[in-house]
Order: structure tokens, then C-alpha cells, then sequence
């Protein structure tokens, strides 16, 4: 049996409605989703984005994949420098990928992406140029199609490029010859892309949203230099987090209340979760569903916005002669680095000379938990958390439970404590013996020559196993 037409009409018509309504984008919002940044506009409203705070993946540098595997595997496999992207196809997938966030981003709004050089068997190729050549006009004039170039911005790491990878320097120490030098990598780029012009209208301003000219802005936030200190490495479980002082500048200066923040490579979280805490709406995808569920975690956790520095520049003459120490810092200022509840406790100067000087310990307690920072002659100190004695697992628990029962001196012990604990091994040791002098767990015995002597004071010291019972 045939329907009328007008039947028909309407079932068609009820059809095409279906259609239509699977096919419609839902739009979300205050959520960090699995998705690919390529389908951006199926899941964001178009011209609805205030700012875009983002970090390309590492292309050469890191296997994502692998560190997602090593998440949950006792075997930790080597993730570094064994990317297999071209540099073709990289920045292929990024012009498709800040395509898509110009289509959602409104008007006068800005699109920042830190980025750095990138390393390659001695090779420097220079990603921030190459990727940058892909998506702005040129002239940088307002295209409707193609970001302005507005601003760049230097980060520079304050103290990453002397260690790990950004470390180019070191080879010219043992060389030092003009064929072998090579400049540490200090610093990435921050590009800050705008889709057009603001229309402004000032009489419209609200005071409330006054950016504050105050001494940080003037002295650090208005230059193209930003000193910012890296993550400390393994305190997010993700290889390469960028700083949340990063995204907080950039939300300061270019967003209000209530705008819409967006990281389409959301990784860590920290974009989402500095948006969060400040009160504006949010947006963040990623392909793995392990960092996805990790930033969801991270939205509510207390914001980390590291102290703002400022250089401090002198004159100095150039010498002929090897000078030794990597800073001239002649006092540490550790107030910054010291946690809520701490109090000072003591302080002693190290038995062993280091670099030429003594290395000192300044110790603070909470409670129980002991804090340490050993300073070196140079300036550079550590910080070790030495936690409480009576903690199952903590680094003076593991101290003391393997002490031997009979008398001991320090240089024995360098091989107590377990090795990812460790900042510097001998003065770590060293450290933990002080406190637990501090709290009469061990006390001085005899000298011989230059050794000093130690032994436990616990009634249980000649029986290792009853020293758990004890403590």
C-alpha cells in the first residue's frame, strides 16, 4: 500500500529531521573530552573562543604513546628522541589542527602556542618559523582567513638548558675548542596569534576588569623575555607539562571572567585547570584517555603559579683563565621554597668541602616531616623532603632501619638510602644523619684522625627486626 502524498511528504520530512538532528554539532563546554583537535568545530560553538593556550606535541622528542605504556608498567621503556613523525607531516597536522581553532575563535581573539626549536642529531630546525610560515599572513595584514602575527614571546626556562637534553654546552667543557661549541638550550616561544581586530569600545570598559600596572606587569609581564622555571620533573604524571604560570599570564592579559579558554593538545591539564580556578569557562581535548582522565583530576587542585624573577645584571671582566661554578649567587634566599607550616629547626655546615667551600643545611619541620636544603658553593641548592622517621617508607625510616648495629661514620652509609630519593647522594646521607642526631636516634662516639663516629641509641639496635617493632 502506497501513502498519500502528503504522507509521504511528512514522513520524508520526518526523516531529514532525524538526519539533520544526528548530523548537528553539540556544542560543549567546562569539559576535557578524547577527541581529535581536528574536529574542533563539531564540538565547539563557532566564534566562541576568547583564548587558546596550547603546546604542540614534542614531534622528535617524546613518544607519547610509550609514556602512556609505561603509566602502569614496572618495565619503563625509553621514551625520548624516538618520535617518527617528518617534519612535513607535523606541520601538516598542525595547520589542520589551529584551522580548526580559528574557525571557533571570536573575533579579536588570540591563539598562543608554546613551542620550541627542536634538536635532531646536532641539527637545529626551527619549528616555532616553519609552523608560523604555515599559518599567518605574511604581510600581516587582517586576512579573514589567516591569524595576525601579533606578538612573540621568549620563555626562558631560567635554568632547564643545564640539564638533560637542552644541555649543548657540555661537550665545549671538555672541548673547548671552537669546532665543538654549541649554545644551551634555554627557552621556547610562546606565538600569540590574534583572528582580526577587537572592535574597542572603551566608554563600555568595566574598571573591574583593569588589568593591574603593577610592579610584576611593568617589570616582568610587559617584556618579550618571561623567566619561568620548568616543571620539576615526575611531579605530573605527564613528560613534558609546561609551567601554570604560563596560561595564568596569558588568561591575566587577555581574558575576563567568564571567557572561554581552550587547549586543543590539553595533555597535563594545567591550560583547563588555570582556566578553572579563574573563573572562566573551559575546553580541553586530547587523544589519550589516560591524560584526559589526569587533567579532569587536576581541575580542583590548589593552582601552582611559581614566584615571578627578575634578572639581575653586573658587569664582569673576561678572563683567560677556567673558572669553575655555575653561578656567583653568594647567598640562597629559600623563604619562596619553604612550605606552609614549616618551622626552622637548625642549621649546620658540611664536613666535606665542596667546590671549594662548605655546603650548608638549613633544615624546617612540620610536625613530624623534615625538610632539607643543601646549598652549594655556587649558589644552586636542592630541596629534600626526608619525611618523618616513624612514616613506613619515608627516606629517615629507611635511614635508620639500615643503620648498622655498631658504630658507623657517614662515607660508610652511601649507599642507605634508595636510589629515587636521591638530589645529591653524599650530602643527602649526610643530611638525614643530622637530623637524626637532632632527634636521638643516634648520637657521637669515638674519633679516629679525621672520622667521626656514630652509633644507634635505640634498645634495639643490635636486633634489626625488632627495630620496626620499636619505631
Amino acid at each position: 500500500m502506497s501513502l498519500p502524498d502528503s504522507s509521504r511528504k511528512e514522513a520524508d520530512h520526518k526523516r531529514a529531521t532525524r538526519q539533520d538532528t544526528s548530523l548537528r554539532p553539540k556544542y560543549v563546554e567546562n569539559a576535557i573530552i578524547k577527541a581529535d583537535a581536528r574536529d574542533l568545530t563539531r564540538h565547539i560553538k563557532p566564534d566562541s573562543v576568547t583564548l587558546t593556550v596550547t603546546s604542540p606535541p614534542y614531534r622528535n622528542a617524546i613518544d607519547y604513546g610509550q609514556h602512556v605504556s609505561n603509566l602502569t608498567s614496572s618495565k619503563q621503556e625509553w621514551m625520548r628522541g624516538t618520535g617518527g613523525d617528518t617534519t612535513e607531516d607535523y606541520l601538516q597536522t598542525m595547520k589542520e589542527i589551529f584551522d580548526q581553532v580559528f574557525q571557533v575563535t571570536k573575533k579579536g581573539g588570540r591563539c598562543c602556542i608554546v613551542i620550541g626549536d627542536e634538536v635532531v642529531n646536532g641539527k637545529l630546525i626551527p619549528l616555532p618559523s616553519l609552523l608560523l610560515s604555515r599559518l599567518v599572513n605574511s604581510e600581516n595584514e587582517d586576512d579573514p582567513n589567516l591569524w595576525n602575527f601579533r606578538d612573540m614571546i621568549i620563555w626562558n626556562k631560567v635554568t632547564s638548558g643545564r640539564n638533560g637534553s637542552g644541555n649543548r654546552f657540555g661537550v665545549f667543557v671538555q672541548y673547548p675548542y671552537a669546532d665543538y661549541f654549541r649554545v644551551n638550550i634555554m627557552h621556547e616561544y610562546i606565538l600569540v596569534l590574534q583572528k582580526g581586530r577587537p572592535d574597542h569600545d572603551y566608554s563600555a570598559q568595566d574598571d573591574a576588569d583593569k588589568i593591574p600596572l603593577n610592579k610584576i606587569l611593568k617589570r616582568e609581564l610587559c617584556n618579550s623575555i618571561w623567566n619561568i622555571a620548568p616543571v620539576p620533573p615526575n611531579s605530573i604524571n605527564h613528560p613534558a607539562p609546561f609551567p601554570e604560570s604560563i596560561p595564568w599570564r596569558l588568561a591575566t592579559l587577555y581574558t575576563k571572567p567568564d571567557d572561554l579558554i581552550l587547549d586543543p593538545m590539553n595533555g597535563s591539564g594545567q591550560t583547563t585547570k588555570v582556566a578553572h580556578n579563574m573563573g572562566r569557562r573551559y575546553l580541553g581535548f586530547d587523544l589519550r584517555k589516560e591524560y584526559v582522565a589526569g587533567a579532569k583530576l587536576r581541575l580542583n587542585q590548589e593552582l601552582r603559579i611559581s614566584g615571578h624573577l627578575f634578572p639581575v645584571f653586573y658587569k664582569s671582566a673576561w678572563s683567560q683563565d677556567a673558572e669553575t661554578g655555575f653561578f656567583d649567587t653568594t647567598e640562597a634566599n629559600l623563604s619562596a621554597n619553604i612550605p606552609p607550616g614549616y618551622k626552622f629547626v637548625f642549621k649546620t655546615e658540611s664536613d666535606k668541602i665542596i667546590r671549594g667551600k662548605q655546603g650548608v643545611y638549613t633544615y624546617y619541620v612540620k610536625e613530624s616531616n623534615y625538610l632539607c636544603f643543601i646549598i652549594e658553593s655556587n649558589g644552586k641548592h636542592s630541596r629534600l623532603n626526608m619525611g618523618s622517621i616513624e612514616a613506613r617508607g619515608s627516606m629517615l625510616y629507611n635511614v635508620l632501619l639500615k643503620l648498622p648495629a655498631g658504630p658507623f661514620v657517614k662515607k660508610d652509609l652511601n649507599e642507605t638510602i634508595p636510589e629515587p630519593h636521591i638530589v645529591n647522594k653524599h650530602q643527602s646521607i649526610k643530611a638525614c644523619i643530622d637530623v637524626l642526631e637532632f632527634t636521638g636516634h643516634i648520637t657521637k662516639t669515638e674519633t679516629e684522625g679525621k672520622e667521626q663516629y656514630f652509633e644507634i641509641t635505640s634498645k634495639d639496635a643490635s636486633a634489626r627486626d625488632g627495630l620496626k617493632d620499636y619505631m
